[in-house]
């Protein structure tokens, strides 16, 4: 092949000359750099093509010419006829010889069966392996392989440039006058043989050579992977400031892994503005050429949580997922509504729901809106055959989601948009499936259809960026003005070899095939290291130091470069702040409370306990009301648990009354009773409905055995009598009224009374020496009790630690781990006064966080108080001083 260089290559496109590229990029990129050169407003158009793209264009016209009837496969179509052949194969397998992953063996039989076409082997050359089980395996897949295509009347992409070739050496198709090859680092045997029987025919064939911009190339060391990128970006964005017209590249040895990461880092450094919200819309400085999945854009994602309400069932965060939705009917005008029955669901502990059931409660809960109507229309739409074509299952799908009212009633932007138009691109395909495949159900359908969506890359065209973040094999034969190439460690360059298992071996190291070796690996290492130092003027490689607890090595390709300049770089927006004043505003105080009348404040008496623990708990809980939604999770929910426990323990000790009727009950009958409470007290709560009859029972056994461990500790005690059980009082502090519910009142033996908390948690200091009290509904109580308490007591019911703890003006009359207060009317008034105090403090609007360990540990308002961006700013300050 003669050698070129882009000058010429650009006057032969403009005579028409085809251009093959190793990749759509370069494609682009070529065209991009020929238009940039023309004067004229308008021009013919060119040909630049992929390899594979422009010899699915050659085959097109031997179709054309009625030299061939055989349709080619999509790249999904083999894909899934691989997969049909490996699942066929397994079924008629015993037990004991199944494949465990018949995917990913149709996937590697797919590779062997390119990579034979590509060195131009086929089945024979395989014979002299044939003690191998692979082999064989192989062997058998490839014949079905091939009658299956041709019982279908359809050829596979692999098989395509053989046809050609034949096709040149019978004139059944014109041969080329010139082609031109651009960005090729190696060629397969078949390549080989294929461009040499073009020259053989008459064509001019031409190989694009790089323009060496070698200039100044250089290593650096990042402290991590992560801190690697963030040094590539930061420098691309100095390059790009010092020169706005330069081309920069980033090329990202893992880009796979690290596509998501790149693009936070990346958007952090060029657009600070748009970190809580990127508007796809806007032009970026920087693109990101590796397409993330297609299901993981959001409308796409919810389109097909749609499709699956309607054939099977969504777990809980699921179905959030798809009643906050805005591309789901009227979102913008229902949103409140949904809402509200999303924290409903929630509330009722549903972990999973059916159309059905979705449909009966938006009907109960939301009748006069549109979301009832759509899914009541869906709930009557006349069920699936049992089998059907895919063409009409993709036709069922889109009438599905119309009902439904998707893509929403929103303005699309230019990312959503597109999705949209991938997603009809691929149902399209997916209809194309009858030409390979059988009829199938709807749900085994869908189950494709979304693994087809997991596996469609979504590329988001935002034009042409001056920063390109690529990985390896989009930079093949491209130039930059500055590139940054990162993740150059000893262990991933050159790759480590990775041959298929499905191919003999010693035959894969003996034909040099891909990934077969390491010394292939380090001779295409070479050469692709060797191109990219060529690709710019300024070259900089990087290594991390460590990832995780793994020490890295830079790559011996690149361990010998000098040393980079330390790159340190500030956005515009981030630069000179020393000069500016911060404002600070104490907002910690809230409305006042009127108290001229009676006013009761919701919540009981945790409004105090918060109070005492932090200020700002109590106000954002009970005045704003802010909470968080409750999450679902199998099994039964420790709020319920306790519920349970108390419930059955007031129904218990109505019965038994007091110490004397505990102890004339023989081991049976406290069973008896314990087992019959409950069972009243699951009853009381619909248990076998809301966690399962099984769970149900699990639940009221694990009840009776730590009730029964419970009353050989009551046994234990002095004489009592338990005069209340789950009793309402209302309390007064500070001008507001406090709705409190007391566990259980004890009389004991000398006449005074003990007031008792059920406690089902672990063991925890309830702070009532100190100045603001962290469990105060027993001091509330008794400080205010008609009754003349002399004891508070938690009583700890657990199983294996079951426990009495709490304080008292005679700690004989309780026993156990009670404490004994010499002045117990000295600790009455110490608690009435503390709890006025904390119940003025809300009156008065006091709201400031005080966040502590204990106050903190269980919260969830942190995004409210921003105590972290507190501490934070705290620490610079001091920093700064």
């Amino acid at each position: 092949m003669k050698p070129l260089h882009s000058p010429e290559l650009f006057e032969m496109l403009r005579r028409g000359t085809s251009v093959i590229t190793v990749n759509k990029r370069l494609a682009r990129q070529l065209e991009q750099d020929f238009a940039a050169q023309q004067e004229a407003s308008a021009w013919a158009s060119i040909e630049l093509l992929p390899w594979q793209a422009w010899l699915m264009q050659q085959y097109q016209q031997l179709i054309a010419n009625g030299k061939t009837a055989a349709m080619p496969l999509s790249a999904l179509q083999e894909k899934l006829l691989w997969e049909e052949i490996a699942a066929d194969w397994n079924q008629k397998q015993s037990s004991d010889h199944i494949l465990l992953r018949p995917t990913v063996a149709a996937a590697n039989a797919a590779n062997a069966w390119q990579t034979l076409n590509d060195w131009q082997l086929d089945g024979s050359s395989l014979e002299e392996f044939m003690w191998q089980a692979e082999t064989r395996l192989l062997l058998e897949w490839m014949e079905s392989f091939k009658r299956r295509c041709d019982d279908n009347g359809v050829i596979s992409h692999s098989r395509i440039p053989a046809l050609l070739l034949d096709a040149y050496i019978h004139d059944d198709i014109a041969v080329p006058e010139q082609l031109v090859l651009a960005g090729f680092d190696d060629y397969t045997p078949l390549q080989h043989t294929f461009l040499t029987q073009l020259e053989t025919r008459g064509c001019e064939l031409y190989e694009l050579k790089q323009i060496s911009k070698e200039g100044k190339a250089c290593i650096t060391a990042c402290a991590t992977p992560e801190q690697e990128v963030e040094a590539a970006a930061a420098w691309a964005s100095r390059e790009l400031q010092n020169n706005p017209d330069a081309r920069i590249g980033v090329v990202i040895l893992d880009l796979q892994q690290r596509s998501k990461q790149a693009a936070r880092i990346f958007r952090y450094h060029l657009h600070p503005e748009r970190i809580v919200q990127d508007d796809s819309d806007q032009q970026r400085l920087f693109n990101i050429t590796l397409g993330q999945p297609l299901a993981d854009q959001a409308i796409i994602r919810d389109a097909l949580l749609m499709l699956q309400l309607c054939y099977g069932r969504l777990n809980s965060s699921d179905i959030t997922r798809l009643l906050h939705s805005r591309f789901l009917g009227e979102y913008n005008s229902e949103s409140m509504h949904l809402a509200t029955l999303d924290l409903q669901l929630r509330e009722r502990g549903i972990l999973d729901c059916s159309l059905e059931q979705l449909s009966n409660w938006t009907a109960k809960e939301l009748q006069t809106h549109r979301l009832a109507e759509r899914l009541q229309q869906l709930k009557l739409l006349p069920g699936d055959p049992k089998q059907l074509s895919h063409a009409a299952l993709a036709k069922r799908f889109v009438d599905i989601l119309g009902i439904a009212g998707w893509p929403g009633e929103q303005t699309l932007n230019q990312r959503e948009y597109l999705a949209r138009e991938s997603f009809s691109q691929l149902l399209d395909s997916f209809s194309r499936l009858d030409r390979i495949s059988p009829p199938a159900s709807g749900q085994h359908a869908l189950q494709r259809l979304t693994q087809m969506a997991r596996e469609t890359p979504f590329h988001h065209q935002a034009g042409d960026a001056p920063i390109q973040v690529m990985g390896l094999l989009e930079a093949g034969g491209q130039n930059f003005d500055a590139l940054w190439v990162t993740g150059m460690t000893l262990d991933q360059w050159p790759p480590a070899p990775k041959p298929n298992p499905m191919l003999p071996l010693q035959l894969q190291r003996e034909q040099m095939m891909p990934r077969s070796s390491a010394a292939r690996e380090l001779h295409i290492a070479e050469k692709v290291t060797e191109r990219l130092r060529c690709a710019a003027p300024h070259v900089i490689f990087s290594h991390a130091k460590i990832d995780g607890e793994s020490e890295l090595l830079p790559s011996n390709l690149v361990a010998d470069l000098p040393l980079a300049a330390d790159v340190k770089y500030q956005h515009p927006l981030f630069q000179n702040t020393e000069s500016i004043k911060l404002e600070s505003l104490a907002d910690n105080k809230a409305p006042k409370i009127d108290t001229a009348g009676e006013h009761v404040i919701h919540g009981g008496v945790a409004v105090i306990r918060d109070q005492s623990q932090c200020p700002f708990q109590a106000f954002a809980r009970h005045r704003l009301h802010a909470r968080k939604p409750q999450e679902t999770a199998p099994g039964i929910d420790p709020g319920t648990k306790g519920t349970l426990l108390h419930d059955a323990l007031e129904i218990l000790w109505k019965q038994l009354q007091n110490s004397k009727r505990l102890h004339k009950c023989d081991d049976e009958t406290c069973r008896h009773m314990v087992t019959a409470s409950v069972a009243h007290a699951a009853g009381k709560h619909n248990l076998d409905l809301h966690a399962g009859k099984r769970m149900a029972q699990l639940e009221q056994k694990r009840l009776e055995r730590l009730l029964i461990q419970w009353l050989e500790l009551e046994k234990q005690r002095p004489p009592f009598s338990v005069i209340e059980c789950e009793a309402r009082h209302q309390a007064q502090l500070a001008g507001l009224s406090f709705n409190i519910r007391i566990d259980r009142i004890d009389k004991l033996e000398n006449g005074c009374n003990a007031v008792i908390d059920y406690k089902s948690s672990q063991h925890a200091n309830p702070g009532w020496e100190n100045e603001r009290p962290g469990e105060p509904q027993l001091p509330i109580y008794a400080t205010q009790s008609k009754h003349e308490i002399c004891a508070a007591v938690l009583a700890y019911v657990r199983s294996g630690k079951c426990e009495m703890r709490g304080l008292a003006e005679d700690k004989s009359m309780l026993g156990s781990k009670t404490a004994e207060v010499e002045e117990w009317q000295a600790l009455l008034d110490t608690w009435k006064f503390s709890l006025h105090d904390i119940a003025s403090e809300i009156v008065h609007g006091r709201a400031d966080p005080t966040p502590s360990p204990q106050a903190c540990r269980y919260c969830e308002l942190d995004s409210l108080c921003r105590k972290a961006d507190t501490e934070r700013f705290s620490l610079e300050e001091e920093d700064a001083s």
